[in-house]
């Protein structure tokens, strides 16, 4: 099955997505490209040497150098669909799916520079709908931890007994 050219644009710290693509969290929202099935992600130099140790099978790609080539090219202050521009362009692309929750005015302004964009109907990665055997193992340890977790609060509160100052403030009495 031939897959999309895909963009995505979110952090991978609140984006399921992002986060299976890359498999590091990044709290601000960055670029990821697939382009013929080889993933590239743009980051901010912040996150480069991080990212080029963790997210291995991503070409990583500094947003500060992308700018800068738009800037040599005359574009003053070159934005992220500016600089996707610029790496679909090298990379002679012209049309890109990208999931639902994308940005709409990035996809506008895409639109605008003439990147045809099309959101995907269906799930951006199928594949993360099955769990490996690894995957469940995991679930279930997590399920197991929260199970014991909510266990001793429970108890906690069974053994817990009303004091004197219950009616108190934490800054103290009224």
């Amino acid at each position: 099955m031939k897959r999309d050219d895909l963009l995505m644009f979110a952090d991978s710290e609140h984006d399921a997505n992002m986060l299976y693509a890359v498999g590091m969290f990044v709290p601000d929202p960055f670029i990821y490209l697939r382009i013929r099935g080889r993933p590239y992600i743009v980051l901010s130099d912040l996150e480069i040497d991080r990212a080029r140790q963790q997210a291995r099978r991503c070409r990583v790609l500094s947003l500060s150098q992308c700018q800068r080539r738009l800037r040599g090219q005359g574009i003053s202050k070159p934005n992220f669909a500016q600089v996707i521009r610029g790496i679909l362009r090298t990379e002679r692309v012209k049309r890109l799916s990208v999931p639902y929750e994308f940005p709409i005015g990035l996809a506008r302004e895409l639109r605008r520079l003439k990147v045809k964009v099309r959101v995907k109907e269906r799930a951006v990665f199928p594949e993360r709908e099955l769990k490996t055997a690894e995957e469940v193992k995991k679930i279930s340890a997590a399920l197991m931890m929260a199970e014991v977790g909510l266990a001793e609060g429970l108890q906690a509160l069974k053994t817990s007994k009303i004091g004197k100052n219950a009616g108190s403030s934490i800054m103290g009495s009224r």
